[in-house]
């Protein structure tokens, strides 16, 4: 349970690099990097740094609500 493990996970599901390949992501890809991010914020220990997390949460939950 650590914090760039959490962040890691998210940005495999979102597709976040693009050297990845990655192709469309679903809703439900979205949602649970999504409660990644809620994890990592949880163990986020900077205060910036849990914005930014919770942040990214949200613009997934977000773009699996628009789908």
């Amino acid at each position: 349970d650590e914090l760039t493990a959490h962040q890691m996970r998210a940005d495999v599901l979102v597709g976040q690099y693009d050297c990845w390949k990655a192709g469309p992501r679903s809703a439900a890809d979205l949602k649970e990097a999504a409660t990644h991010l809620d994890r990592a914020v949880a163990l986020c220990p900077a205060p910036v740094g849990k914005a930014a997390l919770a942040g990214d949460a949200a613009s997934c939950r977000s773009a699996a609500g628009a789908m």
